[in-house]
Order: C-alpha cells, then structure tokens, then sequence
C-alpha cells in the first residue's frame, strides 16, 4: 500500500474509492513525518486556547490544541504554519522563550517539554522533558533572560529548572490549592504565583524563599487572601513595580511589589477572571473573563480604555503581541482573534474548520493536500509536513467537493450554494470563474486534457 501512494497512483481513484485512498496517504504521511496526526491533513486542529504565547522573532503565536498538540499559526494572516504532537494528554499552557526559539509547553499528563522552533515555525524539535510534578502541569513561564523556567501545578508546587540542561533549580512549596499560573519579574529575582488557595505569593528566585502573600487590608490581626475565590491568572508589569491577578470573584487587583499593598480593584466583569496581561509599555492592562469579554484597563487610574466583545464563549488566554498595537485572545469557542488594540476591532480570526471537512483533493505531484468544509473553506496544506499553506473563502456554503487539474494549474470546488468555481491552483487566487447551477452541487472533475469541467 505505501509504495502504492508514494508512485502517485492514488489520486487516480480518488473518487471512486476515496476511503481507501486516504488511508493510503494517512499511513504514507504518517510514517514520512515521524509522529505527525495524520487526521490533521484534512482538518484544522480543534484549538483549545487555554494559554498563548507570541513569538516575535518567529512571528507565529502558539495555540493549545485538543489531542495534546499545539498549532503555530502565523500572526500575520494568519496561516497555520505547523502542528506539535506535543502530549499525551491535553495541553494547558504554552510559552516562548524571549528569543522567540524555544517553546515550553506543559500538560495533564503531569510532563513540562521544551521545543526549539526556527524557520517561522515551519521546524520544530523536542530539546528535552522535565518530570518531576505528581499531577497536572497548569502553567509555565521562561525567566527573562532565557535561563530558568517555571512550571505549575495542580500538585500545589512551583517547580524551577534549569534549561541548558533540564535539571531541577527548585520546587517551591507553601500553597495550599492547584498553582494556577506562574511569572518571573522582568529583573528575573521574583516570581509571582496564583493558586485556587486564593493567594497570589512572591517568591526570591534565588533562593527559593517567600517574599510575601499578597493580602487585602481587613484588620491588623486578620488581612484576607488576594482573592474571595481561586486565583487564576498573575502578572508583573514590565517595569517590575505592580503585579496583577485575576480571579474567580470576578475581579482584578493591581498590587504593589515593594511592599505587597493593594493599589486598587477592578471590578468590571461579571464572570470570572481568567487572564491578566500587561502591554509591553505597562500602559494598558487587559483582562480576559468567563462572560466572553476582554477588558482594556488604562494602568494609571484603573479605568476602562474599551472591551472587546465577539467571543460566544469564555475568554481564557490573553497576550499582547510584538509592540502592543495588538492583543490576542483565546476563547472556548475553539477561536484566537486577533484585535486592534486602539480600536478594539476585529483583524483577524484563527480557527479550525468550523464543521467537519466534506471533501478532499491531492495535487498532481503528492506533494499538496486540499480539504473542503461545511464552512465554505478550503484549506491547502503540504503533504509531507502538515504545514498549512492557504485558506480559501471559496463559498457560502458546504463545499461539496475540490477537484485539481492534471497540470496543477486549477482548482476546482462545488458547494450547496448552487456554484462552481475555479481558482488558481498554485496561489489561491481567484475565483477566475463561478459557474451557476438551479441547484446544489455535488461533483467536479476535469477532463484529461483539461479543456472541459464537468459538475453534477
């Protein structure tokens, strides 16, 4: 069967024996990448954006995926560029290193991995794995100078490792619930961690020690936690001076780290608080909720710049990208969007097939794979690696099916709304032609020599 597909033969019978075609090209693809989710051919990754991270030196934001895999996509249009077979179990949280080369992500299946990324998120390798937390690994953060890393877990620990070599720093014990999230200070001597013991700590990276618990003023004899109800999100401002948290009692506190006093509150939302993060000039500090909005807060005085609405479900991950023009936002919709920070539109939507793939195509070659949805996309993607290479708003409809000329030079796709249109194979460009039915389209296929398109 695999020498069968690696001579071409396949696309051959495509239509008449699609099933056993694509299991063919499954086991070829499969076996030519070494571990990549051959599923993934045809479908985007169903994103789980629980964390995110920026790349500026990549240019692709890393996304959480279902299945443990995480996606690169590119941020300027934004192009999916690779998937991770990253975990066994699911993905919680993603982070790049400051120079943008090495990804660690950490996961349910109790595991912390670090991964080098380089030609724009087109290469990855796994550089190492750190075991050493006995339950979930919620979240993950590099120092600023690339050095060390944290991880949190829902076993109630910090862990710090070194990451030249993998090895153990530190494990910083002391809270009483799952730590939820984790950041260094932008000097690297701090690290600030939120658990659903309802504290936010500051620990001495140096030597493991507590610094202080972030406690609201009550009484002399009786401060409260930072929070009524689990913490979920901490952050440091990039001058290193306040500290951020977000929480299930649906608000956000700033904090001062020199002396651990509460500067204010934010109370603005009406789900819980479940991403804090400052804008790389410390003007702005966004905060992402469970009522499907992120807030854009003016540092200075705690008032509200503009909310970003469009998410139908949780928001659970916010990240300014490079320069703070932009901010992106993950949402248990299975979506980032991408939005303009001064305007807070709209510019661009990272997402899977929004309904399961209804047709596919190979390029002359083997070397290109095209899957049609019931979205009306059409996803281009390379064989051998998976790396997503275009997606075509094609229709309005289902795209019934996608049919490519023998030279390589067309594409065709048919939808249920009723059309038949042609676009250039090699670029996306197009549509150089629609052609019209009374009604849906179920089939394309062109001639031999390609002078004729036949659609049924």
């Amino acid at each position: 069967m695999g020498n069968f597909c690696r001579q071409g033969r396949g696309r051959q019978l495509l239509s008449a024996a699609a099933a056993v075609i694509l299991t063919c090209f499954i086991v070829t693809t499969s076996r030519a990448t070494g571990g990549f989710p051959p599923e993934l051919l045809w479908f985007r990754p169903v994103l789980d954006p629980v964390s995110l991270s920026y790349s500026s030196s990549q240019q692709v934001i890393a996304v959480p995926a279902r299945q443990g895999t995480i996606a690169l996509y590119r941020v300027s249009d934004g192009i999916l560029m690779s998937v991770i077979p990253a975990h066994d179990n699911r993905v919680n949280a993603v982070a790049f290193s400051p120079n943008g080369n090495l990804l660690a992500s950490g996961s349910d299946d109790m595991t912390v991995k670090i991964w080098q990324v380089s030609d724009y998120g087109r290469v990855f390798n796994l550089q190492r794995t750190l075991q050493g937390h006995t339950s979930w690994v919620n979240a993950v953060a590099f120092s600023p100078d690339g050095s060390l890393l944290a991880s949190a877990s829902r076993d109630g620990t910090v862990r710090i490792w070194q990451v030249s070599d993998g090895s153990l720093v530190g494990t910083l014990s002391g809270h009483n619930g799952s730590v939820t999230s984790v950041a260094f200070s932008p000097d690297g001597q701090y690290l600030a961690s939120g658990s659903e013991d309802r504290t936010v700590r500051v620990w001495q990276v140096s030597n493991g020690a507590l610094v202080r618990e972030l406690m609201r003023p009550n009484s002399p004899n009786d401060p409260l936690p930072a929070h009524d109800f689990a913490v979920r999100s901490v952050a440091f401002s990039p001058n290193g001076q306040r500290i951020a948290s977000g929480g299930d009692d649906r608000n956000v506190r700033v904090w001062q780290v020199g002396d651990g006093s509460l500067v204010y509150t934010l109370s603005g939302h009406s789900g819980s608080v479940t991403s804090v993060a400052f804008s790389p000039d410390g003007q702005y500090l966004a905060s992402g909720s469970e009522d499907r909005q992120a807030i854009i807060w003016r540092v200075n005085d705690g008032t509200p710049e503009r909310t970003l609405t469009g998410h139908t479900f949780a928001v659970r991950s916010l990240t300014f990208l490079a320069g703070g023009g932009q901010i992106a936002s993950g949402s248990d919709d299975k979506t980032v969007g991408i939005w303009q920070v001064s305007s807070g539109a709209l510019a661009t939507t990272l997402a899977e097939h929004t309904n399961d793939p209804t047709s596919v195509a190979v390029y002359p070659d083997d070397t290109r794979i095209a899957s049609g949805g019931k979205d009306g996309l059409v996803i281009l993607r390379d064989l051998v690696t998976g790396r997503e290479l275009n997606a075509l708003s094609v229709h309005n409809n289902w795209v019934t099916s996608v049919a490519f000329s023998s030279d390589g030079q067309r594409m065709a796709t048919a939808s249920r709304d009723n059309t038949v249109r042609l676009w250039d194979a090699r670029t996306g460009a197009g549509p150089l032609a629609t052609l019209s039915h009374p009604n849906w389209v179920h089939h394309v296929a062109f001639s031999p020599d390609n002078t004729l398109l036949a659609s049924a």
